[in-house]
């Protein structure tokens, strides 16, 4: 069974959802979508983060906090529907990296049986 996907944070306090994307029970990627907060920020909370982060890369403080009224806050019921569409992207991305392995090891085979030994 497919690994659910995950709702973490990054480095800047945002919200973002991961999907495993597997090819033949091995982790080969992850597909990620964000950025977003799940609950409202708190107001003095915020301002803080983002003064931290203004310093901290030497970004305009007032852009920063421009920037960050338009981050959504999202739903329960829009984060699940996010998760559900990760799993399904990420298990079709699977499934091609599968087919395409599986359609270079045929490739490789046949051109294993029809290369000449001239010995």
């Amino acid at each position: 069974s497919p690994r659910q996907p995950q709702f973490l944070a990054c480095h800047a306090g945002l919200q973002y959802a991961c999907a495993p994307i597997e090819v033949n029970d091995g982790l080969e990627a992850m597909l990620v979508a964000g950025q977003f907060y799940a609950v409202p920020p708190i107001p003095t909370d915020e301002q803080t983060r983002l003064d931290t982060l203004a310093h901290k890369f030497n970004l305009d403080a007032t852009a920063l906090a421009d920037a960050a009224q338009e981050i959504p806050v999202l739903t329960n019921r829009t984060q699940a529907k996010i998760g559900q569409w990760l799993r399904k992207v990420a298990q079709t991305f699977g499934q091609v990296g599968k087919e395409r392995a599986a359609f270079r090891n045929r490739l490789r085979l046949i051109a294993e049986m029809s290369t000449l030994d001239p010995a």
